[in-house]
């Protein structure tokens, strides 16, 4: 990984702040998603891993998506009117993925695959670095159906798949990178943002522009406009780094929560934990810097 541009030029890229129901579940994997991936990377050698080493691990009830990630195609047909594509008009309550998500649910996969692959490639890409690879885990899932009918309600909308493509729901296939510098959380999303395969619809920058209750992370809204999920449905990456990731874990812990003692106090505590752990995160990436040029002297 070489050195970016940092924490300072990135605000410029910095976005006006969304509300946590646009964010996969509230910034933190919940138990209430489908979880179909989960790659960790902690060394150099396996940062070599390439996309071709795993696809997407899918449960007995999740079929492997078999095609091409980034097989050129033609443009897809819009969301609303897919090819040949048929979405259940009412799915009950409990409905598998498969049940819910109707002809759609291959594609789904196949986007969930796709974006495996480009962080993987990314991974591959940066395989030279000098020192911890830029990217500790990454993790991506297609949102439940319980967790999908749930925000369509709190959205005062019906509960379907189809009413979520007609609203354009972006987090519905997600996927979550996690990084040990907030350098390498800019890298990856520039490498990301300009891949050809790849057309961004929007950038959050809440690294530059913390959301008030600390949570800092980036953010991007994307469409793939190549292989057969090509312009199905918006995406969304997070990205961010290790120590706001564990952060996030707990602060997601007590949001959902019906009733908790001292809850302001403990929210108060949150953000001053948020704060002090950006403190370190800067800190790591200045002695980061040091070391390597150090080295190039």
């Amino acid at each position: 990984m070489r050195s970016t541009n940092g924490l300072g030029a990135a605000a410029a890229d910095g976005q006006n702040q969304a509300s946590a129901a646009d964010s996969l579940d509230a910034n933190t994997p919940g138990a209430d998603q489908l979880f179909l991936h989960a790659q960790g990377v902690g060394s150099r050698g396996a940062a070599t891993q390439g996309a071709g080493s795993h696809g997407a691990s899918s449960s007995a009830s999740a079929p492997q998506a078999t095609s091409p990630a980034h097989a050129p195609q033609g443009a897809a047909p819009s969301a609303s009117a897919p090819r040949g594509a048929t979405c259940p008009p009412s799915a009950p309550e409990g409905d598998s993925p498969q049940e819910f998500y109707g002809d759609y649910y291959q594609r789904l996969l196949e986007a969930q695959r796709q974006l495996d692959t480009l962080v993987d490639d990314y991974i591959a890409a940066r395989s030279d670095s000098d020192d911890l690879g830029p990217v500790v885990y990454h993790s991506s899932r297609i949102k439940s159906p319980e967790s999908l009918q749930g925000k369509l309600r709190r959205l005062d909308a019906k509960p379907t798949f189809e009413t979520a493509l007609s609203l354009q729901i972006h987090d519905i296939v997600g996927a979550r990178v996690i990084c040990a510098f907030i350098d390498d959380v800019y890298d990856a999303a520039d490498y990301i943002c300009g891949r050809p395969e790849v057309r961004v619809q929007q950038r959050k920058d809440y690294i530059a522009n913390p959301k008030p209750n600390g949570y800092r992370s980036l953010h991007l809204i994307v469409r793939l406009t190549q292989g057969p999920a090509a312009d199905l449905l918006p995406l969304e990456i997070q990205l961010r780094t290790i120590a706001i990731d564990f952060w996030a874990t707990l602060e997601h812990k007590i949001k959902y929560k019906k009733t908790i003692a001292n809850e302001e106090l403990m929210r108060a505590e949150l953000k001053r934990c948020a704060d002090e752990i950006t403190s370190v995160d800067l800190s790591m990436q200045a002695i980061r810097n040091a070391i390597r040029s150090a080295d190039q002297e």
